[in-house]
């Protein structure tokens, strides 16, 4: 399920993923695909995915057919690697001389 909680997420979504059953929700929406996944917060403003476990809480039944999980939504939860760090550069420290 794809959790939406404003209007500029709902407005997100109907771009950017396809459809599915829609349910209301106090906020938001939630898109609930057929499917799981691990859930991830906060993957874009407005969005989580919530998979699995029990969460929806619904205020109607929803409009729409359940459609398969889709790679869009997978992609959501995919973090870009940080860029590789510098190797650090060795220093030349001097050593001083042992007393003889």
């Amino acid at each position: 399920m794809v959790d939406l909680d404003d209007a500029a997420a709902v407005d997100w979504a109907r771009t950017a993923l396809p459809t599915t059953r829609v349910v209301k929700t106090t906020r938001g929406e939630h898109w609930i695909y057929r499917g799981a996944m691990s859930s991830h917060n906060a993957v874009r403003p407005g969005v989580d995915i919530k998979s699995t476990m029990p969460y929806a809480r619904y205020l109607l039944a929803g409009t729409g057919a359940v459609t398969a999980l889709p790679g869009a939504v997978r992609a959501l939860a995919v973090k870009e690697p940080s860029p590789a760090r510098p190797a650090p550069h060795g220093l030349a420290v001097p050593v001083p001389a042992q007393p003889r």
